[in-house]
């Protein structure tokens, strides 16, 4: 687990700057020249992530995702133009943030790039499978989207052929992994103050009906 002692006080004020010249000369000559700029705002997403967890009081892993391309499997660039944090608690679930150029989008999620675990894809289907279950979810999202959350796009075309006739969210049973973002575009200059972590933590409480439901669904 990542142990941080560094207060969280706010994102350096060239993040959105370091990662727009970091698009413009994404090689390494220019990483290791501005390797300082970058250390400071990976030490402030450690202390985000620590304190995220502290507040959310979160049985989980404080993380920051590296910013180096894994270059096994990509030969381009060899760095990441966003850079991407949070907490993944023992269920699995991710609460995060990815800061870009332009601004900074706050998640909820489970399922990762590959989708749910095998045990969890069939806990999901069984719960989305249940017409009153179901009908929680697609409320909770609801709520979600009401305070700016966007779900992401299921992952299959056609809904699940043996849910009972009449099931009045079928479009639930299409995705294989569950993840909501809420994005602040034109580069907010409230991540550069320590109330970034009150925002974040009110936003993310905001979505609590999906993160309880999908917490009990998978459990």
């Amino acid at each position: 687990m990542m142990t941080n002692d560094m207060p969280f006080t706010g994102w350096p004020n060239h993040t959105y700057r370091w990662l727009a010249d970091l698009a413009d000369n994404n090689d390494k000559p220019w990483f290791q020249a501005n390797r300082g700029d970058f250390d400071e705002i990976n030490a402030a997403s450690k202390a985000f992530a620590a304190a995220l967890a502290d507040r959310l009081e979160l049985d989980g892993t404080p993380k920051v995702w590296r910013i180096h391309r894994d270059q096994r499997f990509s030969k381009g660039e060899p760095y990441k133009t966003e850079h991407d944090g949070g907490v993944i608690d023992e269920a699995g679930m991710l609460h995060g943030f990815r800061i870009e150029s332009t601004g900074v989008t706050v998640a909820f999620g489970v399922g990762g790039i590959g989708g749910f675990a095998k045990e969890q894809l069939a806990s999901f289907r069984e719960a989305v499978a249940d017409p009153g279950s179901a009908s929680d979810l697609a409320s909770a999202l609801d709520g979600a989207a009401a305070d700016g959350f966007v779900l992401g796009e299921p992952e299959l075309k056609r809904p699940l052929k043996d849910l009972v006739e009449g099931h009045p969210h079928p479009e639930l049973s299409r995705h294989k992994s569950l993840f909501l973002t809420k994005t602040h575009g034109d580069q907010p200059t409230w991540l550069f103050e320590a109330g970034a972590l009150d925002r974040i933590v009110e936003e993310l409480a905001s979505i609590a009906s999906v993160r309880a439901w999908v917490s009990a669904a998978l459990s």
